[in-house]
């Protein structure tokens, strides 16, 4: 088995109201076995070599930028991305030894070939998203946003009995929502908005009604 993974994020205030951050994310992962097993056979031993193997490296990147627009206008906006591919190997081996003789797994660096499988994914997405935030009173403040995003998929599975699979696929979506907030007094707020979603493969618009009303006491017993 080996690991590794890696972080970075950087956090930089341009002016007094603009700041700028980035961030990353890279793990690989391996994991094997070589197994060995003797299965008698007449007067000689039969050895069954097998053979796992599993991949896989998780990829992930962003950048943010937020700045205050006004006394009454916050905003931001963020690219983003990630990746995650995954292999799979298994393979059995026969070979036919004597009594004496020592099973021995196969090297690390070999890879069986008499009968074996695999398996490979990879899932790819990327997007933007962009947000504004307005004061429009003491009382009354309104959220707005957008964000389009991309994925794409791509899976093969091969072996002895199915032969070979493919899949791939990709599309678009764009999501966006507005949200106004409502404090009239009286330890009570009101939210009410609306998110949409546009998905290109069904060309179609979904539609997700919010709708939430929030009563906050001073002094409760529980402190």
């Amino acid at each position: 088995m080996q690991f590794a993974d890696v972080h970075a994020a950087l956090r930089q205030e341009l002016t007094p109201f603009q700041q700028l951050s980035v961030s990353g994310y890279r793990c690989t992962t391996d994991l094997g076995t070589d197994v060995a097993s003797v299965l008698p056979a007449g007067d000689t031993n039969r050895l069954l070599l097998s053979q796992d193997r599993y991949d896989w490296t998780n990829t992930a990147l962003q950048g943010r930028y937020e700045w205050l627009a006004g006394s009454r206008v916050t905003g931001s906006m963020q690219l983003w991305g990630s990746w995650h591919e995954t292999s799979t190997f298994f393979g059995i081996r026969r070979d036919s030894l004597r009594t004496e003789d020592v099973p021995r797994p196969p090297a690390a660096d070999e890879r069986i070939i008499d009968s074996h499988s695999i398996e490979g994914n990879r899932i790819a997405e990327g997007g933007a998203r962009a947000q504004v935030d307005v004061s429009v009173s003491p009382t009354l403040h309104v959220r707005a946003g957008l964000a389009p995003q991309y994925l794409e998929g791509r899976f093969q599975v091969f072996n002895p009995f199915l032969d070979t699979l493919q899949h791939a696929s990709s599309d678009w979506q764009v999501g966006s929502y507005v949200e106004a907030e409502v404090s009239p007094g009286f330890n009570v707020t009101a939210s009410a908005g609306t998110r949409l979603t546009y998905v290109q493969a069904r060309s179609t618009v979904y539609a997700e009604p919010r709708l939430s009303l929030r009563y906050d006491r001073s002094e409760t017993p529980l402190g």
